[in-house]
């Protein structure tokens, strides 16, 4: 096998995968896209994602069918070939898929922790490990019934019966900082205030926003991990408010930022 595919004549224009898109503006479309555009691709992922170094950086990627234009499409293929990941696949959404981020986010960084023989730190500051979940907005809007629901459930805040979390997540706080230091990849649909808020009123963060990719897998718009949280902030608030950094109207919310 590996002596034929070193023989093989595929050009970085071949076709590598076909990908639908939602059909927004008509019939969904198959998009052939080549492995140049793969290339691309990925290299836009581990930029805005910061997922560079495979042999240091652990990755998990939770995925939900069906897949989110090219963000859970992409990143599940991508995945595949990549060192030091595990891939979940979840078969469809339900409200159990809040309970399977947090508890496998807390096994994995358990495990690597105790592998590293050090506990000094928090995953988030070694920056070891990272979970990512694709999602669209209407997900954000399940998770908000959930934790309202919670919250009118529990009396006191250590509750051990939380509806979002397993039982080895007893308080709600806990429940915050895990999901915290979880990625909520964000593309498909605008994402307005009400779901920011509803993401940081359950996590305490922003989310990480990736548009553009269904037809070329070239990143239009990415927010990068590396800005602060005001810095997130004040892109959402200028497109909301169709901005630029003038203050300017603007007739479009499309910001750009380029990754070298």
């Amino acid at each position: 096998m590996e002596e034929a595919v070193s023989r093989s004549q595929v050009s970085s224009q071949d076709t590598k995968i076909i990908i639908f898109t939602s059909g927004s503006t008509g019939l969904p479309k198959g998009v052939k896209l080549s492995y140049s555009n793969y290339k691309a691709n990925k290299g836009s992922f581990q930029a805005l994602l910061g997922l560079e170094d495979e042999a240091k950086i652990k990755f998990c990627p939770v995925v939900v069918n069906p897949m989110h234009h090219t963000n859970s499409t992409s990143i599940t293929d991508w995945a595949l070939r990549r060192r030091n990941t595990t891939l979940i696949l979840v078969q469809r959404y339900s409200t159990s898929y809040w309970k399977l981020i947090s508890s496998t986010f807390l096994t994995l960084s358990t495990q690597i922790q105790e592998e590293e023989g050090d506990n000094s730190t928090t995953i988030e500051e070694d920056g070891a490990f990272k979970m990512i979940c694709p999602m669209v907005s209407r997900h954000i809007d399940f998770l908000d019934h959930l934790w309202n629901k919670t919250m009118k459930n529990s009396q006191q805040e250590e509750d051990e019966s939380l509806i979002l979390s397993p039982p080895s997540i007893s308080t709600l706080q806990q429940l915050k900082e895990i999901l915290g230091n979880i990625v909520f990849l964000l593309g498909s649909a605008p994402v307005g205030p009400t779901t920011v808020e509803r993401i940081q009123k359950v996590r305490g963060r922003l989310p990480t926003v990736r548009f553009g990719s269904t037809e070329t897998t070239l990143q239009v718009v990415g927010i990068p991990n590396s800005f602060s949280q005001s810095h997130i902030m004040s892109c959402f608030e200028r497109g909301w408010e169709h901005k630029d950094e003038e203050g300017n109207l603007q007739p479009v919310f499309i910001y750009f930022y380029l990754l070298d």
